[in-house]
């Protein structure tokens, strides 16, 4: 037993002894014991953080059978046809890349007010093609990562823009410094107010085809926004350290944040999906494979040669899952098919649950809910020239066949 009573009894043959432990030794134990306990929980409490030993718990529970989805169209007085989007409260952001302009859409289309812009003056963005932006719900302020590690902030309340200097927690190259790593080609960024998150890759040549990449590699950058400071965490599943070799050449990597800041994390090639809390300790995983996913890849193997031909083989081959969005309680997560097919895939969660895995338009990102419809990302065209997003509900099986009926008249 750990605990015993500071008063011990024991009776010996021909009478009772009685041994009273002093002050000094009741204090000494008593911080003994609070050692131990502290070192037990921090030994747990690391252990499930670095664990990802957690118990699959999917369960499915189809619901819906299809998507009444209509395409809404607009109109920018200014556009290059190249854009970022993403939700900004009742209403969509989208945010020209080249022009550096701010737009707000609504869910019927209408365009809203211009901010923003290219250029040194009070309101204006000092840099064009960031590698990706995004709108803070916690403070109002929209965040803008350029392209040299710099990273600027403006207060939409007030106004004005200000640059922030990102300090890397280490000044060494290695798997624990964000030095060690770059942005991926498609960069998602989320903040949660304290917070910015972004995906990111190993930054060196080949980094990919060393041996203790998948089980040394962080796969996210945690930058302060009231210091700067940047820092790497996460890791990849179990499911890429185990088949390494297989697909070193599709290791993309998708999430988002939930209200209570908890992580959802999905990778291009693995059915399940991680839900972690907010010190990125796993709480559950959960998935199943979508129905029409096209898993059709070439087999990477190990060396930098055979990685870099099948990246060329497989880089018009659209493969696996390409985006996910916790929304009001759903998580979407959207799937490539087979090429020849006409539609990608998109399975819908509630909690660990698939209730849904629909046949969509191409492209197709859920980023929020506005009103009765769930919305996508801005689709820009500029040969066709044109911009807009669709908006969609989820149909029961029995309104799912009432619109096939309806469409046949």
């Amino acid at each position: 037993m750990i605990f015993g009573n500071y008063i011990t009894l024991w009776r010996q043959k021909d009478n009772m002894n009685i041994n009273v432990k002093t002050y000094s030794d009741m204090k000494r134990d008593f911080y003994q014991l609070v050692a131990v306990f502290a070192t037990c929980a921090c030994t747990l409490f690391c252990s499930s953080c670095a664990s990802e030993q957690t118990i699959n718990t999917s369960s499915k529970d189809i619901r819906y059978a299809g998507c009444k989805i209509e395409l809404i169209s607009f109109d920018l007085p200014q556009t290059s046809f190249c854009c970022f989007s993403g939700m900004m409260g009742d209403s969509i952001y989208c945010f020209d890349q080249v022009l550096s302009y701010l737009y707000n859409i609504s869910v019927d289309g209408q365009v809203g007010s211009k901010r923003l812009g290219y250029g040194r003056g009070n309101g204006e963005l000092p840099i064009r093609n960031p590698l990706q932006v995004c709108y803070d719900s916690y403070t109002n302020n929209f965040w803008a990562f350029g392209t040299t590690n710099d990273l600027y902030c403006y207060d939409m309340k007030k106004n004005n823009i200000t640059k922030m200097d990102l300090k890397p927690n280490d000044q060494k190259m290695s798997y624990r410094s964000s030095l060690g790593y770059s942005y991926w080609d498609e960069v998602i960024m989320y903040s949660d107010g304290n917070f910015l998150y972004s995906n990111v890759e190993g930054n060196d040549n080949g980094v990919n085809c060393r041996d203790d990449y998948f089980e040394e590699a962080s796969i996210f950058l945690k930058t302060e926004l009231s210091t700067g400071k940047q820092e790497p965490i996460g890791r990849y599943s179990d499911f890429y350290r185990e088949n390494k070799n297989e697909f070193r050449h599709l290791p993309h990597i998708y999430f988002d944040l939930d209200k209570d800041k908890d992580f959802y994390v999905s990778f291009q090639m693995d059915s399940l999906i991680y839900h972690y809390d907010n010190k990125f300790c796993l709480k559950e995983c959960y998935g199943f494979q979508g129905d029409h996913i096209n898993m059709d890849y070439t087999v990477s193997g190990c060396g930098a040669e055979s990685v870099g031909n099948a990246f060329k083989k497989d880089r018009k081959n659209k493969i696996g899952y390409y985006w996910m969005k916790f929304v009001d309680g759903y998580l979407f997560r959207s799937y490539r098919t087979p090429k020849k097919e006409s539609y990608d895939g998109m399975q819908v969660y509630e909690g660990n649950t698939l209730i849904a895995d629909l046949k969509v338009p191409k492209n197709f990102r859920v980023i929020g809910k506005i009103g009765d419809y769930y919305v996508t990302e801005v689709i820009c065209s500029e040969k066709k020239q044109k911009t807009g997003f669709y908006r969609f509900k989820m149909l029961s099986k029995e309104e799912a066949e009432k619109m096939k009926e309806e469409q046949k008249k």
